[in-house]
């Protein structure tokens, strides 16, 4: 069955069905829809003479000519008509403007400049800043107020990708499922908030090409009908919270006949009230799913299915996220020696389980863990067992001086390091460099070292480091002959975010690192400071500011007044927690290039419980 692509309505047996004549087109329109007349139809009817009619998609206006004709050209080689159409409208203008303008659209908009052209087309989804805001939000406001408005937005529904569905409050007035059937050829990622199962059944079936859903407060309610349908492609299943857990069990003997594929399955959300109901039910659907299942993610302490997980033969895990004990851990990840990722959300301070984590995981290339609270160093010896690790984020809280934040972080393999609350030995910094020699991202907040130095020395070291985030550095041991020597060689880092009030880190960076392009800082700036930045980050096309730094430290006017004049590769500039009224930054910032993106975000300074941001765009 076929349904017009203006009005989603079937086709009676009365009407004339109007096929769109575009190169590899094939929408179909009422008669009536698309204003045809009697005589149009003739004219299309008749054998000798055809009708070149083109939807708005191909931008063609329709016009009687002979078939034999219609993509002719001229006897002097010129495009015909239908192929001038087709041109861009403004061949004179680059790709780059045309993206430049449209970055000034929403993604309702951009939607329709899909559709005016094909190179229009080619360009919005070639640029991932233009595809980002492809998400579709539909509320209360379009199901309750405007309906019939959401019926045509529908309609030209196809080419978002992502869409959020809210069904607060919506009752009766919900939409007609076949009214989602163009936003079904191309949605992959769809959310759901408070749905009740009969109704997300339906839905579920206009969506043939989901790869990841997203369900949030849903609920049984009525009777529902049990699907007939799969969906083959769906990879990825959150859900985050089910309202009437009691009868909520329904949900998961559903998904386990239309979801068989699954490959990432999440929860998240608290399941201790009525969870002994629960727990057969979510048993039997993963144990459904495990010959394809590839990544768990259970933000709650589920213990009757950690016990499961741990039998189940047909079970082989490369992603596991999980917050439980550290014994459960150990069970789990024993029976999945194969994991290429490892979440870890429970507290890790059994420094014997931390080896083991080594030993048992020697493939793992990705590894969080959220909660490491230390009293002993793990033994040398096994220092180095993550030889595979690309990724390590490790979240210290309370370990002791003692223990080295980098014993688990020295892999020949390391891209990207982040550390929180760590203590980072001048041994370990030194000589990281030379075992993660392609490490191109660090990030230290909240970590403490023993002189600067060291981290000094680390940053000239690393050669591979393109990233680096430094937030709220402690020094155990402050010495003035740690200033670096730039004679010494330069960091490569291009990016740099700096939270922290130390000039004298500051200073270092400047020398440190020439190649700055992008920066993110939160220090308490003076103007010689941004001066300073001028001269030696020449590059420098990005720069966040912060207005507010902490108390008594502000952004001031005279801060300002050198960027104009300071960067001449600057191209977006932005100013939060800005305190300073808008008429005086504007003036302090005349001669801003105009190709500069400004943007301002203002902030009223209240007790943080009760903080108000306003944003100036």
């Amino acid at each position: 069955m076929e349904f017009c692509s203006i009005c989603t309505a079937s086709f009676d047996a009365g009407d004339r069905l109007i096929r769109c004549s575009g190169q590899s087109c094939d929408l179909v329109f009422h008669q009536r829809c698309v204003h045809l007349t009697e005589i149009h139809m003739r004219a299309w009817l008749d054998d000798n003479v055809g009708l070149f009619w083109c939807c708005m998609t191909c931008r063609t206006d329709f016009a009687p000519v002979a078939r034999k004709h219609t993509v002719a050209e001229g006897e002097e080689g010129e495009p015909s008509a239908a192929k001038r159409s087709r041109m861009d409208l403004s061949p004179r203008l680059p790709p780059e403007v045309w993206t430049m303008i449209f970055q000034h659209l929403d993604s309702r908009w951009l939607a329709r400049v899909r559709l005016v052209c094909r190179d229009w087309n080619e360009l919005v989804t070639t640029q991932p800043e233009l595809m980002d805001r492809f998400l579709l939000k539909l509320g209360t406001a379009q199901f309750v107020d405007n309906l019939e408005e959401l019926r045509h937005l529908l309609a030209l529904g196809e080419g978002y990708t992502r869409a959020e569905i809210n069904c607060k409050d919506i009752g009766k007035d919900r939409p007609r499922v076949a009214w989602f059937a163009a936003l079904g050829q191309s949605l992959t990622t769809l959310t759901c908030r408070l749905i009740n199962f009969g109704f997300l059944y339906e839905l579920l079936r206009a969506f043939p090409n989901l790869k990841r859903l997203t369900l949030t407060d849903c609920f049984e309610y009525g009777k529902v009908v049990k699907p007939n349908y799969e969906l083959n492609k769906l990879e990825e299943l959150t859900i985050k919270e089910i309202r009437n857990k009691k009868n909520g069990w329904s949900i998961f003997s559903t998904l386990k006949h239309i979801c068989p594929r699954i490959k990432v399955l999440k929860f998240g959300e608290d399941y201790n009230e009525g969870y002994n109901e629960l727990f057969n039910y979510i048993h039997s659907f993963v144990l459904a799913v495990a010959k394809t299942l590839q990544g768990i993610k259970i933000t709650t302490p589920l213990f009757g299915l950690i016990n499961e997980l741990v039998t189940m033969n047909d079970l082989h895990l490369k992603r596991l996220t999980i917050d439980c004990s550290e014994e459960d851990l150990l069970r789990l990840i024993r029976r999945q020696p194969t994991l290429e990722r490892l979440h870890f959300l429970g507290q890790l301070s059994n420094v014997t389980v931390f080896e083991e984590i080594f030993q048992i995981l020697p493939n793992v290339k990705r590894i969080k863990l959220a909660n490491v609270n230390l009293k002993q160093d793990p033994r040398s010896n096994r220092q180095n067992n993550f030889a595979r690790a690309e990724f390590i984020r490790v979240r210290h809280v309370g370990s002791s001086d003692c223990v080295s934040g980098l014993a688990c972080c020295l892999s020949s393999s390391l891209q990207s390091l982040e550390l929180s609350g760590a203590y980072l030995p001048s041994d370990g910094l030194i000589s990281l460099p030379q075992i993660a020699t392609r490490i191109k991202s660090v990030s230290l907040s909240g970590c403490k070292v023993e002189r600067l130095s060291a981290l000094f020395a680390f940053i000239q070291q690393s050669q591979s480091l393109i990233s680096f985030e430094l937030n709220w550095l402690r020094v155990k041991m402050v010495c003035q002959t740690d200033m670096p020597n730039a004679a010494s060689g330069h960091s490569g880092i291009r990016h740099l975010k700096y939270h922290d009030q130390s000039k004298d880190i500051l200073r270092a960076l400047f020398e440190l690192c020439p190649a700055v392009e992008t920066l993110d800082i939160v220090h308490d700036l003076v103007k010689k400071d941004m001066v300073k930045m001028g001269q030696r980050w020449k590059r420098l096309r990005s720069l966040k500011l912060d207005g507010y730094s902490g108390p008594g430290h502000r952004l001031s006017i005279e801060c300002l007044r050198p960027i104009p004049t300071s960067f001449e590769r600057l191209t977006k500039l932005h100013i939060k927690a800005c305190v300073i009224p808008q008429e005086e930054v504007e003036d302090a910032l005349q001669g801003l290039r105009k190709e500069v993106d400004f943007s301002i975000q203002y902030t009223v300074h209240v007790p943080p419980r009760r903080r108000m941001d306003l944003q100036y765009l």
